[in-house]
């Protein structure tokens, strides 16, 4: 029921932490990189790119769910975890009317209704606020989300 991102943190540091909060265990893997014993039920990926969605792959518990929403646009990411642990990876973009609790409404007034009851923590989304003059600097930055720890950017207007 926690939502975070992994910052400016180190990979060992992000996987030590991650078991230390859920009481697991951080180990190296077969090719050096961390992975958590056991692991967490659900892992949402805001980002999308090699190195989110792989931590993501590594995070998550054995039969566990990884939803993938950002588009990063990843070139080569292992995907051998998927079928070692049997997970479920599960992709989504875009918006519509969706199937919600008997009815049909769009995806924004359920992300709206859900946001205003607490259940999605959208403060650590907007995690980059320009003035609208630095829309240049926005726009790189948005293009390389990872380098610069960016998921989503809104700009300041004046007056």
């Amino acid at each position: 029921d926690e939502c975070w991102d992994r910052g400016d943190l180190k990979q060992k540091d992000y996987f030590d932490r991650l078991a230390a909060m859920y009481g697991l265990r951080a180990v190296r893997g077969k090719y050096g990189k961390k992975i958590l014993l056991g692991g967490v039920d659900l892992v949402y990926d805001a980002l999308g790119n090699r190195r989110s969605v792989e931590d993501s792959l590594r995070l998550v518990r054995p039969q566990g769910t990884v939803v993938i929403v950002g588009m990063g646009h990843p070139r080569w990411v292992d995907w051998d975890p998927v079928p070692y642990k049997q997970l479920s990876v599960l992709g989504s973009h875009g918006r519509g009317i969706e199937a919600w609790k008997g009815g049909h409404r769009h995806t924004y007034e359920i992300v709206h209704d859900l946001m205003a009851a607490g259940h999605f923590p959208a403060d650590r989304l907007l995690t980059h606020i320009f003035p609208l003059e630095d829309y240049r600097t926005a726009l790189r930055i948005l293009t390389h989300k990872g380098r610069h720890g960016a998921v989503h950017a809104a700009f300041r207007v004046s007056g």
